[in-house]
């Protein structure tokens, strides 16, 4: 289930008890307003039934007036550490890939649940209200779910999520679907005919392709990035076209890390990289910027 907490910012709230006024722009009746403000404890789930829609918007009014945060479940403090994390929840992948920055071919580990769990609380306890979680592939965690679960228990959202696409199909989107998430998708595509080359993996192109038009399908965000090297270069143009074809978000292109796989990699020098940069923008910007 969904979850939304929040709690009330102490000089705000100070400053609000001492005037005995409330803001009128708010525009809903002052003791609904109060009683919203009281249940700004970082305790109270203003997703859950108990809570009309009128108070949800009260909260957003709140927190627009800088009354309120959004913070996770049982956070205390006076203001947020940090706002969220780009989190790897797993080193293991079911692809191969030449460039990768993180050596996951080699075969990674990844923390059990019971350690993910105490990471999600000293999330909790910084007052972070958002996770990006990638890999590794992230869906190659069995525990997955349950751990987007745990997630969102704790007043979480899960915002972005980083993957090769080629797990995802209708059975995983109605997990999605289940567990009321709804993030942006970051796929990773290396160029059309190119992208087994750099991913090592028989039918990965395939594989990835259908994954893009599934999540498209199903109505999620989808952003391609595609990772540029001597093979991938001369397939530049017949990959914008797919993109925009297929109608995803967002497309982006840049070169390998030189980290990990990627040490080992030549790379594409800065002039010929700006080139093929400005022809792909050119013709964006002729087919009237599609994404």
């Amino acid at each position: 289930m969904n979850s939304l907490y929040a709690q009330k910012t102490q000089h705000q709230a100070a400053r609000l008890r001492q005037s005995g006024a409330l803001p009128e722009t708010l525009g809903f009746q002052p003791e609904d307003v109060e009683y919203v403000l009281a249940m700004c404890d970082g305790e109270h789930n203003f997703a859950s039934p108990a809570f009309l829609p009128q108070h949800r918007a009260i909260l957003r009014e709140l927190i627009g007036a800088g009354l309120a945060f959004r913070c996770p479940r049982g956070f205390t403090g006076s203001a947020p550490v940090i706002l969220g994390a780009h989190w790897s929840v797993t080193g293991r992948c079911n692809l191969k890939c030449r460039h990768c920055y993180m050596n996951a071919p080699e075969g990674q580990a990844e923390l059990p649940l019971a350690a993910m769990e105490r990471i999600v609380k000293a999330l909790c306890e910084s007052g972070a209200t958002g996770v990006k979680l990638t890999g590794g592939e992230p869906l190659m965690r069995k525990d997955f779910f349950l751990l987007i679960d745990l997630i969102t228990e704790n007043g979480l959202a899960v915002t972005n999520i980083y993957t090769n696409a080629t797990l995802i199909d209708d059975r995983v989107l109605a997990q999605f679907e289940q567990a009321g998430v709804h993030p942006v998708f970051h796929v990773s595509f290396d160029g059309v005919g190119a992208h087994e080359i750099m991913r090592n993996v028989p039918g990965a192109e395939a594989n990835t392709l259908r994954g893009i038009r599934c999540l498209l399908e199903a109505g999620y965000t989808v952003t391609v990035a595609t990772s540029v090297d001597e093979n991938v270069l001369p397939t530049l143009e017949k990959t914008y076209e797919l993109m925009r074809e297929m109608g995803v978000h967002a497309w982006g292109m840049a070169r390998p890390m030189a980290a990990g796989c990627g040490k080992k990699l030549d790379r594409i020098g800065d002039e010929r990289f700006a080139q093929a940069c400005e022809a792909v923008l050119l013709r964006w910007k002729q087919d009237g910027k599609p994404f």
